[in-house]
């Protein structure tokens, strides 16, 4: 899968040190678990592109491409946009449906769409159950 001479995108983990900006950085060595950089710079996982920290924490991650890095960044930051608008939210938007709301989990996290891939996991959906509420689940679930 990688090659002596392929290129990667570093970018330092601003939690440790300070190993500089986000920069390209060139493979020298290719082995099964360890991708070495340009003068053994860098140790990096061959499975998850993360830069090895010895005994401390990572001190960067690699990417693919510049390109790829700015993907994963405009996808993070998608993806906070609508955590943030979904947890300000103290009540279902007007004309939501359960239906909908069924189809968006199933978008987002697969399975049947009521809760997920979890009721794979379990052999059976917990909220596909259409059975009533208890009694008085609005007024706890208000409280």
């Amino acid at each position: 899968m990688f090659t002596v001479g392929q290129r990667l995108w570093l970018v330092p983990n601003k939690y440790v040190g300070y190993m500089g900006e986000p920069r390209e950085v060139e493979i020298e060595k290719v082995g099964r678990v360890w991708l070495t950089t340009k003068n053994g710079q860098y140790r990096i996982s061959a499975e998850t592109l993360t830069v090895d920290g010895g005994q401390y924490s990572s001190p960067g991650q690699c990417y693919l491409s510049k390109e790829a890095w700015e993907a994963e960044v405009q996808l993070r930051r998608a993806w906070e946009a609508l955590r943030g608008e979904i947890s300000s939210e103290g009540s279902p938007p007007n004309k939501l449906t359960v239906e909908r709301i069924k189809e968006a989990r199933e978008l987002l996290f697969g399975g049947c769409g009521a809760c997920g891939d979890a009721c794979k996991s379990r052999g059976s959906c917990r909220l596909g159950d259409e059975s009533p509420p208890p009694p008085n689940w609005e007024r706890a679930w208000r409280n």
